[in-house]
């Protein structure tokens, strides 16, 4: 029998305009839990009822809303989730080998993440919630997509803070090794197992092919913080004429310099181990400056919580005016930030100042976001992570 959750009063009002947190402050009195992850109905302080939750007394957000309705996160929940999300991904996916299939909140299952890889499912289990649901979301994934092994990459950082261990392995199936896949008409091998993430960084997917549509015939490409060589690979596919990538793993260049291989064009590209702030400063104060017809800066996130932010703003106006420098006249910097705490206005704010200090102008051609496999929910911008802009930068 699910536990009940009261609100202080006014706190529902978030929660009927479609958020899906509780936060501890916002709660009034809990009954009937005993452990963290328990089901809870929530309710307002009149005990109206507004949705289904799991529970945690221990973490800033102390319940997360999986439904509207008085129902149970169980076999039955998951299975109708997992047939939503399937659907949606055959309308915006287009028979891709590679997407995310559960977003988490997106896909009204709060704290999961499943990305499918051809025929090997990926999975983080980040909450104590979706922790208690293990096996039943083991089996509803093998019951609906008939994988050949369901691994999971679980953060570490998200589990320590619900208070769950690290855990990663198989859950069926074996230990998948590096599979090949295409995107965006791009092959790839993924490393489930030794990759970030759950490999790659899907969320990027559709950005990256509107950017290499809006390239010009031959353009030079400079790829930074580059991975396994995403955007330099798919603008190479695009008609390139060269890519140069920049990372600071030398595994992930590795990597890269294969995928280049694998789709024969390892003539027509490049792979550097550096800081990329360090190199990007260095080539643009050459005599002989390097000019590039393209540029991509997709970081980390640099503002991991609201005490960051600071000095987020300077790293990305450093590396966002240093790129601007190294563009030709009329090129394209393609420019993002997946930190949750930089919203688009400060982050257009910052790209504004770059551009005064780089002694630019420049223009939007584009605004980038999640791709449409990753949705989020209008009434939380926690959920909207991703934000980006295609620029045309020229000289004042």
């Amino acid at each position: 029998m699910a536990g009940r959750l009261l609100l202080k009063a006014q706190e529902h009002r978030r929660i009927l305009e479609g958020h899906l947190w509780v936060f501890s402050n916002e709660v009034a009195k809990v009954e009937g839990v005993e452990a963290p992850g328990e089901v809870v109905r929530v309710c307002s302080r009149r005990g109206d009822l507004l949705g289904s939750a799991y529970y945690n007394p221990h973490t800033l957000v102390a319940a997360r809303l999986y439904s509207r309705s008085d129902e149970d996160l169980d076999a039955n929940l998951i299975r109708r989730r997992l047939a939503e999300a399937l659907s949606l991904r055959q309308r915006v996916c287009h028979g891709r080998e590679a997407f995310r299939l559960i977003n988490s909140e997106g896909d009204g299952l709060p704290g999961l993440i499943a990305d499918v890889y051809r025929d090997v499912v990926v999975v983080r289990i980040l909450t104590a919630g979706i922790e208690r649901v293990r096996p039943a979301l083991v089996d509803c994934l093998k019951e609906r997509l008939s994988p050949r092994a369901i691994y999971e990459r679980s953060d570490a950082t998200y589990r320590a803070l619900e208070g769950l261990p690290p855990s990663e392995g198989p859950l069926f199936g074996e230990e998948p090794k590096p599979l090949e896949i295409k995107i965006e008409g791009v092959r790839l091998v993924v490393d489930i197992v030794h990759g970030q993430k759950t490999g790659l960084f899907l969320d990027q997917s559709e950005n990256r092919r509107r950017f290499a549509a809006l390239l010009l015939p031959d353009a030079r490409v400079l790829d930074c913080f580059c991975y396994v060589g995403g955007w330099a690979l798919a603008a190479l596919a695009a008609g390139a004429r060269a890519a140069v990538g920049i990372d600071s793993s030398a595994r992930a260049l590795e990597q890269a310099q294969a995928n280049a291989t694998l789709n024969g064009w390892a003539e027509r590209s490049r792979w550097v181990r550096a800081d990329v702030l360090d190199l990007l400063r260095e080539w643009s104060s050459q005599k002989d400056l390097e000019r590039f017809d393209a540029i991509v800066l997709d970081p980390p996130a640099f503002a991991k919580s609201k005490k960051h932010v600071a000095a987020a703003e300077r790293a990305y106006l450093a590396i966002n005016t240093a790129a601007m420098r190294l563009l030709a006249p009329g090129g394209l910097l393609a420019t993002c930030s997946c930190s949750q705490h930089i919203d688009a206005v400060t982050f257009d704010a910052m790209v504004a100042r770059a551009a005064r200090d780089a002694r630019r102008r420049c223009r939007i051609l584009a605004r980038l976001g999640h791709s449409s496999d990753h949705p989020a929910v209008p009434a939380m911008p926690e959920t909207t992570y991703l934000k980006g802009l295609v620029l045309e930068v020229e000289d004042l």
